[in-house]
């Protein structure tokens, strides 16, 4: 689900084409396609067709290389090819899935693999090109759905490639975020609830003065440390992330959902972990999808200028990610600058 947001992100970002992860599953190569249509995008979409040796599909499927999930059944057909002295049927392999590819809509594909040379990509290119009319009847040849897949359309019983959505499951932990949530209308809301105003003004009052800035900052630290793990990074992104801190809970610290490397839904860096995206993902709401998660908007890089100060203070003086406009005269103070009023 995170990486079709991912996704949708990246398109309301200006992409200009998509290119897929590495993968020999059709039903997946064919959802993809599915879900740009049904979510109205026509972009150029290019199928990765990476031709891969024996050693490095077997090290790609004990998890070599993080992204990658190689399904172990065409493990095993190689394995069987390489006894026979087999090498052309990983080129023709190959060929079949442009061929499907092709007659699944993409525009194009990303060629790749180890052990080529100009000779084998011709042959690749050219044996496709002959073979282009046959692609419905070449599907079952390249598909090899890895163990335990994840679908958004999910396949029938007998292996049929799904057109419906399945159900989705998020938010099976919305309860721990709820008082969280309250805690933030009160005093961060953007509609300027009276609460939120009072907050905000002695947020201001305090950024005024480097000894209240200081006791204000120590103070945060001190609640969201326990509550949050935090960090003081000084742009608080809490409220974005279901109130789990990605600072504290994502090795990578990411901001925009998870990362492609993440296994059985565990964290690729700390593989005992469950992914820091996933525990979010239990804490969602209910109803939302990929369309939901890939409308809110991106965050922009974290501002490593404002680490070890409040983010309190930054986020009612306009200098978190959110950028308010503070009232006239409430700027905090800044280096070489003691008149906070006139720091503009």
């Amino acid at each position: 689900v995170w990486q079709y947001a991912k996704l949708l992100k990246k398109i309301a970002a200006g992409t200009n084409f998509i290119i897929t992860q590495l993968g020999y599953d059709v039903c997946k190569l064919e959802e993809l396609i599915r879900f740009l249509r049904e979510t109205g995008n026509t972009l150029p979409v290019l199928g990765n067709v990476f031709i891969p040796s024996l050693g490095v599909a077997e090290s790609m499927g004990r998890g070599g290389v993080p992204g990658i999930v190689f399904p172990q059944q065409l493990i095993r057909r190689m394995q069987e090819e390489a006894v026979r002295q087999d090498t052309e049927s990983r080129l023709l392999r190959a060929a079949k899935m442009i061929c499907v590819l092709r007659g699944l809509g993409y525009s194009g594909v990303h060629l790749g693999g180890n052990g080529l040379n100009f000779a084998k990509v011709r042959f690749v290119l050219d044996t496709a090109e002959a073979m282009q009319d046959q692609w419905p009847s070449l599907r079952e040849d390249v598909h090899f759905p890895a163990d335990n897949s994840w679908y958004l359309y999910p396949p029938s019983a007998n292996g049929v490639c799904g057109k419906k959505r399945g159900a989705l499951a998020p938010g099976r932990r919305q309860k721990a975020q709820r008082l969280h949530q309250l805690t933030h209308r009160l005093l961060f809301a953007p509609d300027q609830s009276l609460t939120s105003r009072l907050f905000g003004r002695f947020c201001r009052y305090c950024a005024k003065s480097k000894g209240r800035t200081a006791l204000l900052g120590k103070l945060e630290k001190a609640i969201k440390a326990l509550l949050f793990s935090c960090r003081m990074c000084g742009d608080c992104t809490l409220a974005e992330s279901t109130y789990l801190c990605p600072q504290a809970g994502c090795p990578k610290k990411l901001l925009n959902g998870p990362c492609g490397g993440s296994r059985n839904m565990a964290c690729e860096v700390y593989p005992d972990r469950a992914c820091f995206w996933v525990r979010v993902y239990d804490r969602l709401d209910p109803g939302s999808g990929p369309e939901q998660l890939g409308a809110e908007p991106s965050l922009p890089p974290k501002d490593w200028a404002l680490d070890q100060t409040s983010s309190w203070i930054n986020h009612f003086t306009g200098r978190d990610h959110k950028r308010l406009d503070p009232p006239p005269g409430d700027r905090p103070l800044r280096p070489g600058n003691e008149q906070g009023k006139q720091d503009q």
